[in-house]
């Protein structure tokens, strides 16, 4: 399958992944923006044998920490 096409279908769960993690629909857009852009620029890290979806997840993650807006509002489980 095509990466990009991949990448855009998965979207939609990218952004409720990252509502879970946000307080503001504002800040969950940014953050699976922010993902979709790492990943794009990250693309030849990618192993293909592996899921796409695992590995938005953990570039979801990983961005938490670093954007602040999203830390602050971050919510707990």
């Amino acid at each position: 399958m095509d990466f990009e096409k991949e990448l855009s279908e998965i979207y939609p769960w990218m952004l409720c992944i990252a509502r879970k993690f946000c307080k503001s629909i504002q800040d969950a857009e940014d953050l699976a923006g922010d993902t979709v852009c790492k990943v794009l620029t990250s693309r030849d890290k990618f192993d293909t044998s592996k899921s796409l979806k695992t590995w938005c997840y953990a570039v979801t993650s990983m961005l938490i920490k670093t954007i602040p807006q999203v830390s602050r509002n971050f919510q707990t489980f």
